[in-house]
């Protein structure tokens, strides 16, 4: 293929390929009749398909950079927000300092390899930042207010994150309790446990 715009056609069956497909925001029609089709399809489970790159946004690289910025996935973990309006949630993960937080990074990190999973710089992260966000969204769940320009509301939920402790300050608190030597330690020390109902949950 000479040239990557124009990939030619399929040596198999002799189609013309294309780069533009007709999928769109999780819908797909056929190309014969125009029906429409929703993917991924949920019966069939979780995909399975290799994520081989990530697709990411960076202000201060832009100057420097041409195209989309792409880079290969570091880590084994997600983290998937799910806001509810009413629920509950264990009394221990309602925290308010840096130390709390890098506490409950740990016992994820020790839940992970304990089940076998070496955590990555990436996985660290990504739960850091998610215990960061879930304790922002706590703090300005009863003052919110949706019709406020969205540059305020960016704003209210950096200053909720900041007032947690700075990324690199947490991430410091936990690598310094997970060297190398004290990781088998942390995995036995922080086995999933059970919680007892009522009075260690918080309901809102």
């Amino acid at each position: 293929m000479a040239d990557g715009r124009a990939p030619g056609r399929c040596r198999a069956g002799g189609e013309r390929l294309l780069l533009d497909g007709p999928a769109r925001r999780n819908r797909c029609p056929c190309p014969a009749c125009g029906a429409s089709n929703r993917y991924p399809a949920r019966a069939d489970g979780a995909p399975r398909h290799r994520l081989f790159a990530l697709e990411y946004h960076c202000p201060s690289c832009r100057p420097t950079h041409s195209g989309r910025f792409f880079k290969r996935p570091d880590a084994a973990v997600d983290t998937v927000f799910v806001c509810r309006s009413t629920g509950r949630v264990p009394r221990a993960w309602i925290v308010e300092s840096a130390g709390a937080i890098a506490r409950l990074v740990r016992q994820d990190l020790g839940r992970l390899r304990a089940g076998g999973v070496k955590p990555t710089p990436g996985d660290v992260r990504c739960i850091l930042y998610g215990h960061l966000i879930r304790m922002a969204v706590w703090r300005l769940s009863n003052e919110w207010h949706s019709e406020r320009p969205i540059a305020e509301r960016l704003a209210a939920v950096g200053e909720a994150v900041a007032a947690l402790g700075t990324v690199g300050q947490i991430e410091a608190m936990v690598l310094s309790e997970t060297s190398p030597g004290a990781q088998m330690d942390l995995a036995l020390a922080e086995a999933v446990g059970t919680y007892r109902p009522t009075d260690e949950f918080v309901a809102f």
